[in-house]
């Protein structure tokens, strides 16, 4: 058996290939004699033969082939060492490697990484074999999705052997990214381990200069030089440029050399503002008036005083780790710029993670079926249908085990409402000393350790982001399920929520997209170009009441119900213009609710009106309010999915007349269950309804009769049970 297998995964182009081969031809003096090297060609790589013939005049004993699992199968050696294109390793790793007491429960990586890119930084690895170690620095990733340990890493076969390699819907991968990977590897008892005086290379374009809760200062950017040659293909490429008027577009082909020039100058000045700009919080008054007048002088005394401050921190590099850089200098000239423009950057976790993990688990049994992540229990729609949820699955599954978390810091006010048997824990409102990035890694750790068979995520927007890194890590150990409701408009139109910002992005790892109306599949699906196979409508439940017919024959008083949140996007400003136009003195509008987001309507907005009476918020639905008093509910929306106040006045037997916006046209017919308000931004075309209702009041019997036979067919109790046994069996 061969000694090591090294596995280059061929990422980016042939040229980032070519540079990392090169690599490990500089280091081959370092590797043993029984050494294959496997690189991984996938069929529609580009340039495919031109990089085999390349790589064959670089390492005559490689072979290719395309994906990891097959490469893992069919390699001989008793460690592999694993590498994408376009990454490299210092010369020392492998030297250092084969000096370990090797151990064949134990995976190797190295001590440090550098990211090159727009920006630059090292990051400290810890071993799993330290005192200090913390298992949540498994679980802290950098903006590009990797984990801290790196991409590069050795990995006996046996441990490869014990962690099993996931089927995903792309290509095979190491069991479910570095992850999760890492995570199976503490479980089975298999330590990380640091290679003493070893570097890993990583090279990204378009780096970002975020890294959990720290920043990278935008000034310390380490720019490359461009010769004279290449400033007239930058400007040329600039994308904003694209946009460029007649007049630039005739100068910049005429005169080339006077418009880069002009351009150079421009850019010059944008950038020294930016620098200036990006020193803001550490000016007082005096210095902003200096930096203000003597821009130039400004930033040269200020870069003589940080430079005086790096002094003292340079020699955080050791000897070992400059050498090597150096090295791999030679290999890729744009990788060793001044050490005294690098910071290490430490990623510091709270040390109670791993209690608070064992505080959080306590509350769950170790098999869980279902878990429910969600903000809050309010009163709004989604928490109605949290507890409907709740109420449906433990009623369809009743020897199923169901866990509830609320993720976000907020009142609750229904938590009575949750059966007794669930199991439940308030994340919003613990470890609240935690960080923003802590409360991340403490939740993913949580979920990927209790590993349920289902995960439900009703509008939690902690559990969002989570998925949004994470997705496919969960989605090995539990089948994903997210809620989506209606889509949210800002106020200058575009579309935006929960449905938009996150399903399209994370779609691929879920296994069901659920929903209560048909229109917002629609809208996903012709917008992202979504599989609406990956969606499934399912329908709220109501409670009907039983049918009797009211007398409206001789009635001249008419009470119009109005309830909903008193936001812009439910139009009360519309509604307002409904009240002060209605000529009829008969019309009496009762309106429930108050502000919850944009708080810029208030109620006394109403009270100027002798036909407009307010009540404020209600809590319970409209049954806890006395409905029989009002004869027609008027619904006014810019956008919606299914209003549960819509579907609770239909039960109820009360008339509606509603924008026809969103799904609401699948449960009101116009004229047959209800009645439409198309022109939704036009107060006149809800009191023509309105006119239209008064004036052929006696069918209003048969609308009510008609809409509870809808109800009947489409949000019954029974129709909703069967709908979660077929979803869920």
């Amino acid at each position: 058996m061969k000694d090591l297998t090294l596995i280059v995964e061929a990422k980016g182009d042939r040229f980032s290939v070519y540079r990392t081969l090169r690599n490990l031809q500089f280091a081959q003096k370092d590797l043993p004699q029984k050494t294959e090297i496997i690189l991984l060609l996938p069929k529609d790589f580009p340039d495919i033969n031109t990089t085999k013939e390349k790589s064959f005049s670089l390492l005559g004993n490689i072979r290719f082939l395309e994906n990891k699992k097959e490469a893992i199968k069919e390699s001989d050696g008793e460690y592999l060492l694993f590498i994408k294109g376009g990454n490299y390793i210092s010369f020392n790793t492998l030297r250092q490697f084969f000096k370990q007491n090797l151990s064949q429960k134990t995976i190797y990586v190295t001590e440090e990484k550098i990211f090159f890119g727009s920006e630059y930084y090292t990051e400290k690895n810890i071993s799993s074999l330290d005192p200090s170690f913390n298992k949540f620095f498994l679980f802290t990733q950098n903006p590009y999705g990797d984990n801290p340990w790196g991409e590069t890493c050795i990995i006996p076969r046996k441990v490869i052997n014990q962690i099993p390699i996931r089927k995903i819907n792309e290509k095979y991968k190491i069991g479910t990214g570095l992850t999760t990977f890492f995570s199976e590897c503490l479980n089975k008892n298999i330590n990380v381990k640091i290679i003493p005086n070893t570097i890993s290379f990583y090279y990204r374009d378009n780096c970002s200069s975020h890294l959990g809760d720290f920043i990278i200062p935008k000034e310390e950017n380490l720019r490359k030089k461009s010769s004279p040659i290449r400033k007239w293909e930058f400007v040329e490429n600039n994308t904003r440029e694209d946009n460029r008027i007649f007049l630039k577009k005739f100068v910049s082909s005429q005169f080339p050399k006077f418009y880069t020039f002009l351009f150079i100058q421009k850019e010059k000045v944008k950038n020294v503002i930016r620098q200036i700009k990006a020193k803001e919080d550490k000016r007082n008054i005096f210095k902003k008036s200096a930096s203000i007048i003597f821009p130039k002088f400004y930033l040269k005394l200020f870069s003589i005083k940080e430079n005086l401050k790096k002094r003292k921190v340079v020699n955080i590099y050791p000897e070992w780790l400059l050498n090597e850089w150096k090295l791999i200098n030679n290999i890729d000239p744009s990788i060793f710029p001044p050490e005294d423009k690098i910071y290490e950057k430490r990623l510091l976790l709270n040390e109670n993670l791993d209690k608070y993990l064992e505080d959080m688990l306590s509350y769950f049994p170790q098999n869980i079926d279902f878990l429910i992540f969600c903000p809050w229990l309010k009163i709004g729609g989604a928490d109605k249908l949290v507890i409907n949820l709740i109420k449906g699955l433990k009623n369809v599954f009743p020897n199923k085990t169901v866990g509830l978390i609320l993720t976000e810091n907020a009142t609750n006010e229904n938590i009575s409402f949750l059966p007794k048997d669930i199991y439940f824990f308030d994340f919003g409102h613990s470890f609240l000393n935690l960080s923003g990035l802590e409360r991340t890694q403490l939740l993913l750790r949580f979920t990927i350790q209790l590993s349920p068979k289902r995960i439900i995520n009703i509008n939690s927007h902690s559990f969002f982001n989570l998925l949004l890194n994470f997705s496919q890590q969960i989605s090995y150990y539990s089948k994903i399920y997210c809620f989506c409701f209606s889509p949210s408009r800002t106020k200058r139109g575009q579309f935006t929520g929960f449905a938009f910002d996150f399903i399209p992005k994370i779609i691929n790892h879920l296994e069901l997209v659920l929903t209560d109306n048909q229109n917002i599949i629609n809208m996903l699906v012709e917008m992202f170009a979504l599989d609406p196979n990956k969606f499934k409508v399912l329908y709220q439940p109501v409670g009907i009441k039983g049918y009797e017919e009211k007398e409206y024959g001789n009635k001249v008083n008419w009470n119009i119900l109005w309830a909903s949140r008193i936001d812009y996007e439910k139009l009360p400003d519309i509604l307002e213009k409904i009240i002060r136009k209605s000529s009829r003195k008969c019309l009496n509008f009762h309106i429930y609710g108050n502000s919850v987001i944009d708080k810029q309507f208030p109620l006394k907005r109403f009270n100027q009106y002798k036909n407009a009476y307010t009540y404020g918020a209600y809590k319970g639905g409209l049954s806890c309010i006395d409905y029989s008093n009002y004869d027609l509910f008027l619904y006014t929306s810019w956008f919606d999915g299914m209003p549960n106040t819509v579907l609770e006045a239909l039960s109820l037997g009360i008339p509606v007349i509603s924008s026809n916006v969103g799904g609401i046209k699948e449960v009101i017919e116009e004229g047959k269950t209800g009645f439409l308000v198309n022109d939704i931004f036009n107060e006149d075309a809800y009191l023509n309804k309105i006119e239209y209702v008064i004036e052929n009041k006696k069918i209003l019997n048969d609308i009510r009769k008609n809409a509870l036979e809808k109800l009947k067919k489409q949000h019954s109790w029974k129709i909703y049970l069967d709908k979660l046994r077929e979803i869920f069996a």
